[in-house]
């Protein structure tokens, strides 16, 4: 049984007869007890979905995921794009732009019909509004085929709750890739096993990712890199950055201990006015 388990159980039951006092006593010293254990030490993990790499048409909904932020990158141009998002949530910035890593520090899109897997739905975006981008071309490095080169993104966690992110990315022709999650004061995810298999076959292999994620202080970023680490198969080997959705966090713990706790404090109080009149 947790701490505040054993308040709730202690005292929900004779809280009517409880003097104020008493509850008061309670509060500060199980309040003072929490806050004391919150130092906020931060926290990352990350896993794959179940049903990846998809390689065909699959959809999924952003607004749904993204119920704080969430973005897409969707071009035909070739070398030289802004990393900024096609489209993203309005009035949330909690996504960056993405950045080319390695290379000649370039990102592109492309025009070909062999595209990534995943297409996205959203009522809420900035320009346009809502709809379905099919199949987004995402954005990779300009140079192709060449281990270390890659893309980046930075997400703001502007505090300390637990966050899930949601990351799509995709491959093609590429023997391995490599996506890694950092976050200052805790251990790297790490997924090194990102490839296109199957070689050209009008689809870009694509892989989901779901990532929680809480920080030490309240704005540290989540840095996210995806990087081809395997020259190949093929000339044309590139890993794809296609969107990234981030969750309002749940409340903690505490909050919700402290929440209830006060909740209890009111009750007292109103139960020892009513005594009164």
């Amino acid at each position: 049984m947790t701490a505040l388990e054993k308040v709730i159980h202690t005292h929900a039951t004779p809280i009517k007869y409880m003097k104020l006092s008493n509850l008061h006593v309670i509060l500060s010293t199980f309040t003072i007890t929490a806050l004391a254990n919150c130092a906020y030490a931060a926290t990352l993990s990350g896993s794959l979905d179940s049903g990846s790499p998809f390689n065909s048409a699959t959809s999924f909904d952003l607004s749904d995921l993204g119920t704080a932020d969430w973005a897409y990158w969707d071009t035909s141009s070739g070398a030289g794009v802004s990393g900024a998002a096609t489209n993203s949530m309005l009035s949330a910035d909690l996504i960056g732009d993405l950045s080319a890593i390695g290379g000649g520090g370039l990102l592109k899109g492309t025009a070909s019909a062999t595209k990534p897997a995943a297409t996205f739905t959203y009522d809420n975006g900035t320009s346009p509004s809502s709809g379905t981008a099919t199949q987004v071309t995402g954005l990779f490095n300009s140079t192709i085929n060449t281990s270390g080169t890659g893309v980046g993104l930075s997400i703001d966690l502007p505090t300390t709750d637990e966050y899930t992110i949601y990351l799509w990315v995709s491959a093609f022709d590429v023997a391995a890739g490599t996506l890694t999650v950092s976050l200052p004061d805790t251990t790297d995810y790490t997924f090194a096993t990102i490839s296109d298999s199957a070689g050209p076959d009008g689809v870009k292999d694509t892989y989901f990712f779901t990532i929680t994620a809480s920080a030490t202080t309240a704005g540290d970023d989540l840095s996210i890199s995806l990087v081809n680490t395997t020259d190949g198969p093929g000339n044309f080997g590139h890993i794809v950055f296609n969107s990234a959705a981030v969750a309002i966090p749940e409340p903690t713990t505490t909050a919700i201990f402290v929440s209830v706790m006060g909740l209890l404090f009111v009750v007292a109080r109103k139960n020892r006015r009513a005594a009164r009149s």
